[in-house]
């Protein structure tokens, strides 16, 4: 019998258990709590006031009437602000997954797992938006090929590979592999392989756990943002939003793993 996560059960379950642990919560993610609050002081107190933007990249479409000018830009203290919110987030991982799936931690307030494991999960991330780069091109591919044929049925063609592609070759494989820092913070090997096998029969049904943490958080950070400032909203909910993801993927993980475990287990005589 297939066991199928229960998305509002699990995120339920994943709530209340923070609400209830919300102190040693606080002490797991408090450190690297701190290395986020130190990046935004950083940009704060020595970014650029000129305004100035490590990349920019200006491109037209269109004529005349129907002519529209796209500005990308990205500056460095974006730059800078990514870097801490980054280093802040592997901690974050590492120290949160330990605790929910080891009872390690919790005791002490300032915990910053800068050991082997950190730099693995570095690379493993760098390693995984490169794939999501890659996984990408798919559905971009896609529509592009429609676009070169042209008119109407070129157009829907367009439409269906690239929805079809971002399905089936983008979202599928990243979000069958993203567990893979579950399985680093807690020292077990091949990551992406074991991430891949553990989500083989729930990849959507983690897909809606994973997009219901994202609109709890798009709805609190733009709720906050408007009585506070964006920087602020971010440095209050990061932490409460990271707690309870990594509660819920810890709770998808012990009940697929555990099911995993009792199928692979022998049967008796009687069981046969």
């Amino acid at each position: 019998m297939k066991t199928k996560i229960q998305i509002l059960k699990t995120a339920e379950l994943a709530l209340n258990s923070v609400l209830g642990d919300k102190g040693e919560w606080a002490r797991v993610l408090f450190a690297p709590w701190v290395v986020l609050v130190i990046g935004y002081l950083v940009v704060a107190l020595f970014g650029d006031k000129t305004g100035g933007d490590l990349f920019q990249y200006t491109y037209n479409t269109g004529e005349g009437l129907l002519q529209n000018n796209y500005n990308l830009q990205y500056s460095g203290d974006e730059a800078r602000l990514q870097i801490f919110s980054l280093i802040s987030g592997i901690l974050m991982t590492i120290n949160g997954f330990r605790y929910t799936l080891l009872k390690e931690g919790g005791k002490r307030w300032w915990v910053l797992p800068f050991n082997v494991r950190f730099f693995k999960l570095l690379i493993c991330t760098i390693l995984f938006a490169f794939l999501m780069f890659l996984f990408l091109i798919v559905p971009i591919g896609g529509a592009f090929l429609g676009g070169l044929m042209g008119g109407l049925l070129g157009g829907i063609l367009g439409g269906i590979l690239g929805v079809c592609g971002v399905f089936t070759a983008f979202l599928y494989p990243i979000i069958r592999l993203s567990l893979f820092d579950l399985f680093i913070a807690i020292d077990q090997g091949h990551p992406f392989s074991a991430s891949w096998d553990l989500l083989k029969e729930n990849v959507w049904r983690f897909a809606g756990l994973i997009g219901l943490w994202m609109i709890v958080y798009g709805v609190s950070t733009t709720v906050l943002s408007l009585a506070l400032t964006p920087a602020l909203a971010d440095l209050i909910l990061t932490p409460i939003t990271t707690a309870f993801f990594i509660k819920g993927a810890s709770l998808v993980y012990e009940t697929l793993n555990e099911k995993k475990a009792v199928a692979k287990a022998p049967r008796t005589k009687k069981q046969k």
